[in-house]
Formats: structure tokens, C-alpha cells, sequence
């Protein structure tokens, strides 16, 4: 996967703006403008993940609950641990990633 890649995940749009490769395979980031919706809850083996809110109003799943986060604001999720997310505002919003 190149950086500047568009990949499909659970019907969100996430543009990768940094690759495994170009990372020397140590993490991975992309950007994310999910419309209403978001990702179920759900969870990885294999990498950790961190989210940044740069535009809107999201909420996290924690492995036990929703809980609110806004601009500025991140959430992470271990390996292995469930987590998901859903954009709560009535448009599009923006949120950087990073998956290692």
C-alpha cells in the first residue's frame, strides 16, 4: 500500500497518508471523513490504534460504553481490546488514525 491510498473498512472512507512501508513498518496512519455512522465495535490482534478528533463530534467505544469526544480530543484502543466509533454530527467528519 502506497501513501495517498484510499482504502474501504467496514464502509468508511480512510486515506493513507502514511504506509507500513514508508514507516519502515513500524505504524501506519490515515485520515478518516466518515459521514454519519462509524466503525461496530470490533477489535484487532495484531496492531493498536489511535484516534484524533480534528473535525466533528464522535463517539468512542471503550470495550464497555460509548463515550463522547470532540476536536482536539483522542481515544486509543489496545491490541486486542474491542472498540468502535460513530460520527454523531449530522455531517461528514475528520479524524487522523494511527494503527501500529
Amino acid at each position: 500500500m502506497k501513501n495517498g491510498t484510499i482504502i474501504n473498512v467496514f464502509g468508511e472512507l480512510i486515506e493513507i497518508l502514511a504506509s507500513s512501508g514508508a514507516t519502515n513498518y513500524g505504524f501506519v496512519t490515515g485520515l478518516q471523513t466518515p459521514a454519519p455512522g462509524g466503525a461496530p465495535p470490533h477489535r484487532h490482534l495484531g496492531e493498536g490504534e489511535v484516534f484524533t478528533v480534528i473535525d466533528g463530534e464522535f463517539e468512542f467505544f471503550d470495550g464497555e460504553s460509548w463515550v463522547s469526544f470532540h476536536r482536539g480530543e483522542a481515544k486509543y484502543s489496545l491490541r486486542g481490546s474491542y472498540h468502535g466509533f460513530r460520527n454523531m454530527g449530522q455531517s461528514a467528519g475528520k479524524m487522523f488514525c494511527r494503527y501500529e
